[in-house]
């Protein structure tokens, strides 16, 4: 996931509700987990970078004998960025995943055999993430989160059909010579 989705995702959460940092990373674990692979460390850099960039602000709390705590917010200035980014991830300009095409565009550099093995290992993972898609629990009538989980899914199933054919389709690879 690019760093900017990051951003969306975090400015998306605190602009529902100002959050400490372990609130905000178990609201995204449960609500959003199956979607992203958002460590707690990347987490806390990009909320440095919004502070930074004065997209949140962080105000420290104490409660009791608890330890202090980072509380962030979502400012002006951060609704606007949250606009922003969503309208460009909703028109699709983040959908794209050139990586992974560059890739596919100079396969044929690998000799056959280890060629086909790092496709049959991307087929195995892409059958894994489908599966784990697949089995995401619904979160409710309408939720947008369950759109975003569908449409992963047949991202995801479409890519494994086209794996299987590109694997189905390569030569067989030579027998080893003893």
């Amino acid at each position: 996931m690019a760093d900017s989705a990051f951003e969306l995702l975090l400015l998306g959460v605190l602009k529902n509700q100002s959050r400490h940092g372990y609130s905000l990373l178990e609201f995204i674990d449960r609500n959003a987990g199956e979607l992203v692979g958002l460590s707690r460390a990347t987490a806390y850099q990009v909320l440095r970078r919004l502070e930074r960039r004065a997209w949140a602000v962080a105000t420290t709390e104490q409660v009791g004998n608890r330890p202090p705590r980072r509380v962030y917010a979502i400012t002006a200035a951060g609704e606007a960025r949250f606009a922003e980014l969503l309208r460009t991830g909703l028109a699709g300009e983040a959908a794209r995943r050139p990586q992974a095409d560059v890739a596919i565009m100079f396969m044929d550099q690998l000799p056959p055999a280890e060629r086909g093995q790092a496709l049959r290992i991307r087929l195995q993972r892409a059958e894994m993430e489908a599966a784990r898609l697949a089995a995401a629990p619904p979160h409710g009538p309408g939720s947008a989160i369950d759109s975003a989980i569908a449409h992963m899914r047949a991202h995801a199933e479409t890519e494994v059909r086209w794996l299987r054919a590109l694997v189905e389709s390569l030569p067989e690879p030579d027998e080893p010579e003893e």
